[in-house]
Parts: structure tokens; sequence; C-alpha cells
């Protein structure tokens, strides 16, 4: 498996014992090197690890990050430790500890997340918006703490207990009360209508005497750009950007799973992707509400969420980086932990899950009719898909995407009768892609079964990110899998196409090759 070398990686020196403040691992549990500060430490990758760790690497000035995050607090002089929280996907996570016991949490976006310090604005900015609309002068100080000072984002920890800590041991009716201020916050963000889409945006300059006057459209930082207003604009602009990245970086490569012996070809991707282009404009929303442009929580985990552990009130919900304003369409969504995911079966499940699944859904028909009437819409998944597959910006090419992204366009080829049965399919697959697809899809799929198998939920970690004490065991595990999938074969030609569509590959081999 690959390591990352520590020569590699920008050499850091740290100010030594007699610095005044200590720095901390809170999930390690004992302190650690600064440097370790500006490195992703809280997991391992069990492929490309050199370039996942290299791409999350980020340095900054620790001493202006401490003098920022002094200045967020009242009656704080110095900050006397800093305690590396666990590290999001697309953050650094930081808090610092003050000399009067207050605490501040900062997070620093690494190169996942975007264009620093647009995404850390924005972030702020939407952040601040959906805390019930603060008055000017708080928000105008917020902001001059925040945006204009480093591309991260330095405010008071937030108060209350994590829900992740404790909803496995709420009872229903607390549960309940949850979900209840879960749908009164969507029900907030859809009564606020905006004529465009974009990032929430503040331009400190011309602060309006209301509360939201402030407040602007601007710029995407992530993959979702484009410069109209409808959604025809921004299915096209989709599949556009995907295109002119296609065009301009991807470089032949195996798709083992396709082939064993041609390579798939930028004329492959680039096909599908103006086959998409030519579907594009009839993958839009059909009424005014699934239409209108809204605020939206990209993500809502059981984490981003943080209760009064008494009263099971939401202090606050945080985590609004790649939030954006765009058709309720393409965003709306059910909270994971409002929803019963498993298999519907006499025995075993529980009448706890089930309850709350079927109150959450009574919850939004009864206080949110509009969200539900878009969300409830069966036809939405289907017309969606390709479009939440195609966020731009070399994610379909760079995450090998294309079998995803060819698989629900012809899905919608195959029901297009059904769900426009006046408009004729602007498209067709040839007969070979017809033949070559479903070859595919049984090897993508023989693949994630045997891992499912395998894991039995948690074996084999999906991603090939596991926690950095299990590493070597991991790898381990990961070799004696690969083996006995190999075994399984049950020809010579299977058993190299089984070795070559392992996910979990020494360096330089598929995936990441």
């Amino acid at each position: 498996m690959e390591t990352c070398p520590a020569r590699q990686l920008p050499e850091l020196h740290s100010e030594g014992p007699g610095r005044p403040y200590t720095v901390y691992s809170s999930f390690l549990d004992k302190e650690i090197p600064e440097e370790d500060l500006f490195r992703f430490t809280r997991v391992r990758f069990l492929f490309s690890e050199q370039k996942e760790l290299a791409d999350r690497f980020v340095k900054f000035n620790v001493q202006d990050l401490m003098k920022t995050g002094v200045n967020v607090c009242e009656g704080v002089t110095k900050c006397t430790r800093i305690t590396k929280s666990a590290d999001g996907h697309s953050n650094n996570g930081l808090v610092l500890t003050m000399d009067n016991g207050s605490e501040v949490y900062v997070k620093i976006p690494n190169s996942y997340a975007g264009l620093a310090r647009f995404t850390t604005a924005s972030e702020v900015a939407t952040s601040v918006l959906c805390s019930i609309f603060p008055s000017r002068e708080s928000l105008h100080g917020h902001l001059i703490r925040t945006i204009l000072s480093k591309p991260s984002i330095s405010e008071e920890k937030a108060s209350g207990t994590r829900l992740d800590i404790v909803w496995d041991e709420t009872v229903l009716p607390q549960k309940m009360v949850l979900v209840h201020q879960v749908v009164d916050m969507e029900k907030r963000l859809m009564s606020i209508r905006f004529d465009s889409h974009g990032r929430i945006e503040v331009d400190v300059r011309h602060l309006g005497p209301g509360p939201l006057e402030c407040y602007s459209m601007g710029p995407y930082t992530n993959a979702n750009l484009w410069k109209g207003r409808d959604p025809i604009d921004y299915t096209l602009a989709l599949g556009l950007n995907e295109l002119a990245w296609v065009e301009s970086y991807a470089v032949p490569r195996m798709n083992y799973p396709r082939s064993m012996k041609d390579q798939e070809l930028l004329e492959d991707g680039l096909t599908l992707l103006t086959q998409y282009l030519h579907m594009a404009p009839y993958l839009i929303p059909r009424t005014a509400d699934e239409a209108s442009s809204v605020l939206w929580h990209p993500h809502l985990q059981l984490k981003d969420v943080f209760v009064d552990p008494e009263t099971y009130k939401i202090t606050s919900i945080v985590d609004w980086q790649s939030a954006c304003v765009a058709h309720l369409f393409y965003q709306s969504d059910m909270p994971r932990f409002c929803q019963y995911l498993g298999r519907m079966r006499r025995a075993g499940i529980s009448h706890n899950d089930l309850t709350i699944t079927i109150l959450s859904r009574l919850r939004r028909i009864l206080r949110a009719p509009r969200h539900w009437a878009v969300f409830a819409n069966k036809a939405r998944p289907v017309i969606c898909k390709p479009s939440v597959i195609l966020n731009g910006l070399g994610d379909v090419w760079e995450r090998r995407l294309l079998y995803f992204l060819r698989d629900s366009v012809m899905f919608l080829v195959a029901v297009w009768d059904k769900l426009y049965p006046e408009i004729p399919c602007p498209i067709e697959f040839s007969d070979e892609e017809k033949e070559l697809h479903p070859k595919e899809g049984e090897n993508v799929n023989i693949v994630r079964k045997v891992l499912q198998s395998f894991r039995g939920g948690t074996l084999v970690p999906i991603g090939g990110m596991i926690d950095a004490e299990e590493y070597d065991q991991e790898v381990e595990n990961s070799r004696t899998f690969k083996s006995v999938f190999i075994g399984m074969a049950k020809s010579e030609e299977d058993k190299e196409l089984f070795d070559k569509i392992w996910p979990f590959q020494e360096p330089g081999i598929w995936p990441m090759d």
C-alpha cells in the first residue's frame, strides 16, 4: 500500500517546547507536534495516500490565527491551547482555548473545499443569515473578525451537545421534538425566495438599514457554475463544465470493468456528455414550487446539529460550507436521521425507527406542504439523477463516474415515454453501448457486493479511508480480501479481471492510476 513519506510534504518547524501554548489532539488524546496542525491526520488511505494527504495539507500562520481567535472573544488576552479536532473531508478543524476558558472553533478549508477565501466568506454569511436574521451591527462585527482577515472561520464554539452523541439514547417523543424543529428550519429557508442562483455573500461596504440588505449573491466556488437564472441554464451548465474539463485535462486510461483491452478515450466521455446535453433541457422542474430558488443545508447530519440536552432545543446548526441557492427541485431532501433506511421485515425493525420516519413525513406534510410536494414527487429522483452525478469540474471523469452517469441517462431513455409521452426522446444509444454497459455494470456490482459481504457492514472501508491506528490491520485485511476475491474466479480470464477491478490496489493501479 502507498504511504506518504514526510520528505515529500513541505518541511515545517514548531516553536519548540518553550512556546506559551500547547498543541493537543482531541482524537489521539495527547500532545502533538505543531506541524500536525497543517496535516490531515485523522485517517489513512488504502490507496493514493500521497496524493490524498498532499491535497489536504494546509499551511497557515499560527500566530495570526490565534490573534484572530482572541479578537472573536471578549475579555481575552491570549490563546493558551490549540486542540486539533477531527478533520473533515474539506477542512482542518481546530479549537482555540483562551486564558479565560472560552473556546473558539476554527475551520480552515483545504483544496477540496474550493477557493478558500470565497468559500469561507460564503459559509460565514450563510451561517449568520440562517441564525434567524441577526442585527446589522452584529453581522458587521462578525464579518470583520472573520472574512476580512484570513481564509478561515473563527467563531465561538457552538453551544450545546452534538446530536450524534445523544441520538441513540434519545426516546421517540424527544426525537420528534427535534424533527419538528428541523422541519421548521426548512420552512424558514423556503420562506426566502431568490431571483438568481449562487452563494450567499456579504458586502460590508453596502450595509443597508434592514437585516437582509447587506446580503448579495456571489459566484459559486464549487462545480455548479452557471450564469443564467432558469433550470435549463443549470442543467446545461453542469454538462458544459464537465465537457470543457474533459476536453482540456482528461487523458486516455484503462477502465477494466468496461474493457480489459481497450482504453477509455476522451471521446467516450465527450459522447456521453453530449447525449446528456441533448437531454438536459427536459430534466427540469415542472411546478413553481419545484423551480423556486432557495437556500438549503447541503447534507444535514446528526453531527451538524447541536442541542440543549435538557430541553432538546436545537441551539446551533453548523457546516454550511457548500450551501448554495438553487432550485428546490435539485436540493430537496430528508436528513438521514429522519429516515428508516432498512428493509421492511416483520421482525427486527425498531418501532422507534419506523415511527420517526412516518411522523417526520407527517410533520412535513402538515407544517411544510410546499416542501413535501416537491420531495414526494416520485419522478424527481429519476429526472435529477444525471444532474446530481454531474457536478462538474472534472468530478465525473476523475472520480470514474462515467458508468453511473451513463446508467442514469440510459434509465431515463428507457422510461422516457412514461415521463414525457408527448415528446420524442432526443437521444439513443448504439447497439455496442447497449452491449457494453450491462457487462460493465455486472463487474461494478460484483465488486460492490463482495465488499459488502467482506465488510459485514464495516470490514473494508468505503473509499479506502480508515482510522490511522487501524491502518496496518486494514492493509492486511485488504490483501486478504483481494486474495479471496480472486480465488472466486472460475477461469484465468476472470482471475485477471478480478485482480484489475479490486478497488484498493497497490500504487499506480486502477482506480487512481
